[in-house]
């Protein structure tokens, strides 16, 4: 688990990580002090221990969170005024390899798809603005039948809501236009590190 605050001049702020090394059997934890002294070359280390699970890189689930993480910042793209000032970005993964690794089974064809679950602690609001598919869309699990085979259980969450304001707030004398310029760049920092990870 990894929690990266969104609002950044250079880089996102890694607030802490966890993960769990295979070969001890013990989990390694980073809290926000050690977030907190990172600089740009450093965090991009960071992110490349939070994909290592004591014996090898986890490169297999990279697609899947790219993918994610470029979903999310559609999202984000379509709401004009809202500002998530302070809020972070909780990213998961399934510490298990890839079913086909270990002779599990693909996901069901109607299994609910990843986007559902994560979007679920969103405000109610942006499902009326058509911000996210229901459960009777199609999931990228049928568009693209190769990750049945190779699902990874990726889940990517905006937290830390406390700070988040939006035209008609009722205590915000402050109207904003547009999107989130800060937190779209976040973000797209994030996926830029993460594309070009192990390039």
């Amino acid at each position: 688990m990894c929690t990266c605050r969104g609002h950044c001049i250079v880089f996102p702020n890694i607030t802490s990580f966890q993960m769990f090394n295979t070969m001890t059997s013990e989990y390694i934890f980073r809290d926000k002090y050690y977030g907190r002294q990172l600089d740009e070359a450093n965090f991009h280390g960071a992110l490349k221990d939070f994909l290592y699970d004591g014996s090898s890189y986890r490169t297999d689930i990279l697609p899947e969170l790219i993918d994610t993480l470029k979903q999310l910042r559609e999202v984000v793209k379509a709401l004009s005024s809202y500002r998530l000032f302070s809020g972070s970005l909780m990213i998961i993964y399934d510490g298990q390899k890839a079913c086909s690794e270990v002779g599990g089974t693909p996901l069901p064809e109607d299994s609910t798809s990843l986007q559902d679950v994560s979007m679920k602690g969103l405000p109610a609001s942006w499902a009326t603005k058509g911000l996210w598919p229901n459960r009777s869309s199609r999931s990228p699990w049928h568009t693209r039948p190769e990750l049945l085979k190779f699902h990874q259980k990726v889940d990517v969450r905006l937290i830390d809501f406390a700070h988040t304001t939006h035209a008609g707030f009722v205590h915000d004398p402050i109207r904003y236009e547009g999107p989130d310029e800060g937190y779209i760049t976040g973000l797209t920092t994030l996926i830029s590190a993460f594309e070009n990870m192990f390039s």
